[in-house]
């Protein structure tokens, strides 16, 4: 397990992270569209561990062949409404290249 950062897979110029964002309903109703990294939009939690188990999105760091954490980002679009303080719901297309 890696205990420091790990810049993108390999020596490549990458764009990270370049999007669009637009709220409607008092914010209770956000769409988001663009190069988005997966992991920072679903299934992570803050970091207080000087580990990569433990940091960003768990599933990236599992199962890395489809599922990025930043730096790396993919095609995609997600669309998320909160229906009230404790139900909200998000939806996420994402593109998925293995090469």
């Amino acid at each position: 397990m890696q205990v420091q950062e790990i810049y993108g897979r390999g020596q490549t110029w990458r764009l990270s992270e370049f999007w669009f964002q637009q709220t409607w309903f008092d914010d209770r109703l956000l769409w988001k569209i663009g190069r988005l990294t997966v992991g920072e939009n679903f299934g992570s939690f803050s970091c207080d561990f000087q580990n990569l188990t433990f940091c960003g999105s768990q599933p990236g760091s599992v199962r890395g062949d489809y599922w990025y954490n930043y730096p790396v980002s993919q095609w995609g679009a997600r669309l998320e409404a909160a229906f009230n303080e404790h139900l909200q719901l998000k939806l996420g297309v994402f593109q998925v290249n293995p090469t």
